[in-house]
């Protein structure tokens, strides 16, 4: 759920989707996605029903299941 900014959410089979404050997102399990943002950043509330819930990086999945280009 995006709380604040403007994102755009982009797969590899559609085209860019411009989500903005209110924007419900939703991707298949193992979907592959990036979210691009322009200057002014995003907030963001993310749900992982298939996650291993942790208070560190290390067992965090929107660290430790995320490519950094």
């Amino acid at each position: 759920i995006v709380i604040s900014g403007e994102v755009f959410c982009e797969t590899p089979s559609h085209a860019p989707v411009n989500c903005k404050r209110g924007s419900i997102i939703i991707l298949p399990n193992g979907a592959l996605h990036r979210f691009r943002t322009n200057s002014s950043g995003m907030k963001f509330v993310a749900f992982h029903p298939d996650s291993e819930f942790g208070p560190t990086p290390k067992d965090n999945p929107m660290f430790n299941k995320t490519r950094y280009n």
